[in-house]
């Protein structure tokens, strides 16, 4: 096994290169429980050996340590429990490189240079004009998070494990669902939202997408699961993301920076959304009321006028290909967010400087000529 960063790391299929790491849920909770429970104990055992101390000092006849006793071996045996069940050591993984997640006719790797601009495009941007686009992916823990979205390459020897769906059970893939060990899932190592899991076969060329996969002492919850196949333009067996479409097709990768091209729309969210949704869009969990609020599912181009003279080298990669292929937006979230992978290469510095870029330095453009089945994800070529 490689050591990365003086730790003992897992070589996984696809060149990923990670650390171990606990699932959401119990795992996450117990050595925490464990240690407060420790902590109460001591605080029960050193008060009871204050007590014995003021007693002693009026003479007070002696007692057996009962509860200086049972107080000790808790706080001992809870103490170890939270230790041998303290969450391993962390660093950020470096995931290896996708194989071609859609085919070469889906919405995802079509360009939007020769798209017109909507109609409605300069009433909609009005709305969300003053965010500013930001990353939603980082090379380092911020606040206790690797914000971003990992995946997990699994095979045909990746155990297919049940998972209750809790949230849409009758709109999601009903599993089972390969789940790799150690699995990467959204927001590691302390699990704050979302929870996304993502297994991907290159071999039978299928994926397997989970929202806030979570484990209560073995037994494993979801809020939504889908399952598509990497050659079809046919929207997923459920879904993991509010538009109803596949997530991972849609993430910004470090190796596609690294090699200078983001060749495919890539997925953002945004905080203020409307209640209805436009295709490739099929669903939407937006609320704003505001009439002219951005629909889920908008396709958004970066004009060629945006100022990108103030970008880094790898931002710069990810502007030009939101010049050329675009973004949808896919859910609601903080700010106006770019769906992309962790990955400990990544420069945060040198991608926090698409900040300097707004909403309004974006187009909608309008896709209806382009559409061959309102039902598909599949699109006509540029003339």
């Amino acid at each position: 096994m490689p050591v990365v960063s003086g730790l003992l790391a897992v070589d996984a299929p696809g060149g990923t290169i990670g650390p171990d790491t606990i699932l959401p849920g119990s795992e996450q909770l117990l050595p925490a429980l464990f240690l407060l429970v420790a902590l109460v104990a001591g605080v029960i055992a050193a008060v009871a050996v204050v007590l014995r101390i003021v007693r002693s000092h009026k003479g007070a006849a002696r007692r057996r340590p009962v509860a200086l006793s049972i107080a000790v071996v808790v706080a001992v045996l809870a103490a170890g429990c939270a230790w041998v069940m303290r969450p391993p050591a962390f660093f950020v993984p470096r995931f290896g490189p996708l194989p071609a997640l859609v085919p070469a006719d889906s919405v995802f790797r079509r360009t939007a240079t020769d798209l017109p601009v909507s109609p409605d495009s300069e009433r909609w941007i009005a709305t969300v004009a003053d965010l500013p686009l930001r990353p939603g992916f980082t090379g380092r823990v911020v606040d206790g998070v690797v914000w971003g979205i990992p995946y997990n390459f699994v095979d045909a020897d990746t155990p297919r494990r049940p998972v209750t769906i809790k949230g849409r059970p009758q709109d999601s893939f009903p599993g089972p669902y390969p789940i790799t060990d150690p699995a990467y899932v959204e927001s590691m190592p302390t699990f704050h939202f979302d929870m996304h899991y993502v297994g991907i076969d290159s071999t039978s060329g299928e994926v397997w997408e989970l929202l806030s996969l979570r484990n209560w002492f073995g037994r494993l919850e979801a809020d939504s699961g889908a399952h598509y196949n990497l050659g079809s333009n046919d929207y997923p067996h459920g879904s993991s993301i509010a538009v109803g479409m596949p997530l991972v097709p849609g993430v910004i990768t470090y190796d596609e920076v690294a090699a200078g091209s983001v060749d495919h729309v890539t997925l953002a969210g945004i905080e203020r959304s409307a209640s209805r949704w436009v295709w490739p869009a099929r669903s939407t969990d937006g609320r704003s009321t505001v009439p002219d609020a951005l629909p889920q599912g908008a396709w958004m181009r970066l004009r060629k006028d945006a100022d990108v003279s103030k970008l880094g080298p790898q931002a710069r990669v990810v502007a030009a290909g939101l010049q050329r292929y675009g973004l949808i937006l896919s859910d609601t979230g903080g700010g106006f967010g770019l769906r992309g992978t962790p990955d400990g290469r990544w420069n945060d510095d040198d991608l926090m400087t698409l900040s300097t870029l707004r909403a309004g330095d974006f187009e909608v453009v309008d896709p209806s000529g382009i559409i061959v089945d309102p039902n598909r994800l599949a699109v006509r070529p540029p003339a």
